[in-house]
């Protein structure tokens, strides 16, 4: 069973615009770019510029549109060990070329050098089976050393994991632990799991107060379920208002006190 959905970024719904060109499309330019030897350094800022360079290209933002262009930059970019432009390039394989053993081959690349996104996203990969085949240990790997780093979405896709007992041991306390570490950056699904969680008593004693105070949360942060959790809670007005008390406590002291 697959609960886990991929990260979309701005960056990649962008991508889903462009049309691939010749040159995303065949092999042999991508085989003879890989070959190339670089043989010089440049500083980050410059790597910066040369990666907003090449969007700009691709995207046609301040620039007229040169997908060829701006891909090749990337590509050279990629060669060149820069992890964000490795990134990248793995979002444009997986939107926009739909090629994701190749995606799957960048964001290695960039997740083996500590990008958080690209963890998240590898471990994205091996958890629905795109590029690789489905490996759920593989996802935990990979969304843990995301999490560790403050990721939020890994953090509460780690939490499902634990929670559900996919890729590692049913562990409701340690699930509980890091949907938590999602919730305390305004994740709203996080908080409304949370919310569930101390319904029924998982990893925590139950508490329909500190449910309704996460729904509350939730609601808060967007999710559209939360109302009607916080509208089955068959709580009195006056543990509501409890409740209500302590999500605002709760956002005054950017979730410290929850």
């Amino acid at each position: 069973m697959t609960i886990f959905k991929p990260k979309l970024s701005v960056a990649s719904v962008l991508l889903l615009t462009i049309t691939p060109t010749p040159l995303l499309a065949t092999d042999t330019n991508l085989s003879n770019l890989e070959t190339q030897q670089v043989v010089y350094k440049i500083s980050d800022t410059d790597l910066k510029d040369k990666l907003e360079l090449s969007k700009a290209y691709l995207f046609g933002q301040g620039k007229e549109q040169d997908v060829e262009q701006g891909f090749s930059m990337l590509l050279e970019l990629s060669l060149q060990g820069y992890a964000e432009a490795q990134s990248d390039l793995a979002e444009l394989f997986v939107f926009s070329i739909q090629d994701d053993k190749e995606a799957v081959k960048w964001y290695r690349k960039a997740a083996e050098q500590g990008h958080a996104d690209a963890q998240h996203n590898l471990g994205t990969m091996y958890n629905q089976g795109k590029g690789v085949p489905k490996n759920d240990k593989e996802a935990v790997k990979w969304y843990r050393k995301a999490a560790e780093q403050g990721h939020a979405e890994a953090q509460f896709q780690l939490g499902l994991m634990h929670t559900y007992g996919v890729g590692v041991l049913e562990n409701h306390k340690k699930g509980l632990s890091w949907l938590r570490k999602a919730a305390e950056q305004e994740h709203a699904t996080a908080q409304k799991l949370i919310g569930t969680m101390y319904v029924l008593g998982l990893g925590t004693p139950q508490n329909k107060t500190k449910a309704y105070m996460w729904f509350a949360l939730s609601k808060y942060n967007g999710d559209k379920e939360a109302s009607e959790l916080m509208n089955n809670s068959l709580m009195n007005s006056i543990n509501i208002d409890e409740a209500q008390r302590m999500a605002q406590q709760c956002l005054d002291s950017n979730y410290k006190d929850c």
